[in-house]
């Protein structure tokens, strides 16, 4: 939930008549031809955590994405080359961006668009894509960790930038009351490459009704419930303004009907806690230390979440 909308996704993806960019490697002093300084660039929004440029080489439309700030620690070139390898991984699915590039701490990616994910009416499409993603075999070097460790400690950093940053006594008492509420970690299922923020701005719906998955950054291995979680709760579906919504249970057994396993259900339940507490304190503590005014869309998404979080305690 780090961004409005993931800038790979404004326009059409490449028809199968055109050649698709292709993957390469390059040498010193060969540079891919989408990072020569005097091509036409066009400025693309940025997110919390990246920049973005379209440029267009030999007809396609290319991304180029610049890491400007690592919710892991990572230097810009770690984060990206990180990202880089789960896209290679994932290339023979066709879901996620197809990787081009990777040099001078920029990634080009394939330039892709479709109309925004409505969780209210797409996600049985987007299940045969959530499976292809968790059959895929991670690449060497991505992160296994436990999802409730993980999403406990990830929300107490950001508790902990909150309250450094003056957040108020409100906000941080109601996620102190979330923290306190987490469960311990559990056996959530088998360990599977998974994306870990699937909100509508980093999935769009193809004119086919194919269903892409955008924005790697903050892809784990871990089990697939979490992935399920995170599409479900309140603070995935109410984020974007223009599909916000709250799954009621008939839609959500649907989706899991469509992704295939009953058995997941019950962990999918368990995981949405830690989900939503994680989320939450991001929310507090990127608004504490100053969310940019610049960015006017995401300072709403955040405060919707907040108020959310405040009504939710208050209840």
């Amino acid at each position: 939930m780090k961004r409005t909308r993931n800038i790979s996704a404004v326009v059409a993806v490449v028809p199968s008549s055109r050649p698709r960019p292709s993957t390469r490697s390059v040498g010193p002093g060969d540079r891919h031809p989408a990072l020569d300084p005097l091509r036409s660039r066009r400025i693309l929004p940025r997110g919390a955590y990246h920049a973005h440029e379209a440029v267009t080489v030999e007809g396609q439309v290319l991304v180029l994405r610049r890491c400007i700030g690592s919710q892991w620690g990572l230097a810009a070139g770690a984060q990206l080359a990180r990202e880089y390898s789960v896209l290679q991984a994932l290339e023979h699915t066709g879901i996620a961006p197809r990787p081009v590039a990777l040099e001078d701490e920029v990634l080009v990616e394939e330039f892709v668009a479709g109309r925004a994910f409505d969780p209210r009416v797409d996600l049985r499409a987007l299940m045969p894509a959530l499976r292809a993603v968790h059959a895929t075999v991670p690449p060497v070097g991505l992160p296994r960790v436990d999802p409730v460790s993980e999403l406990r400690a990830d929300g107490e950093r950001w508790f902990a930038r909150a309250s450094a940053a003056g957040a108020p006594r409100g906000q941080l008492r109601a996620l102190r009351a979330l923290a306190d509420e987490l469960p311990e970690p559990f056996d959530a299922g088998p360990a599977v490459l998974v994306h870990t923020d699937l909100n509508a701005g980093n999935l769009l719906v193809e004119p086919s009704g194919r269903v892409r998955l955008l924005d790697w950054e903050a892809a784990r291995v871990g089990p697939a419930a979490w992935d399920l979680a995170h599409l479900f709760v309140p603070t995935t579906t109410l984020w974007d303004l223009g599909t916000a919504c709250v799954l009621d249970a008939e839609t959500i057994n649907a989706a899991l009907d469509a992704y295939g396993d009953p058995h997941l259900a019950r962990q999918v339940g368990r995981l949405a806690g830690p989900v939503r507490f994680r989320a939450l304190a991001w929310v507090v503590g990127v608004r504490a230390e100053g969310l940019p005014s610049s960015n006017p869309v995401l300072v709403r998404q955040a405060d919707r979440l907040i108020d959310l979080l405040l009504h939710e305690r208050a209840t």
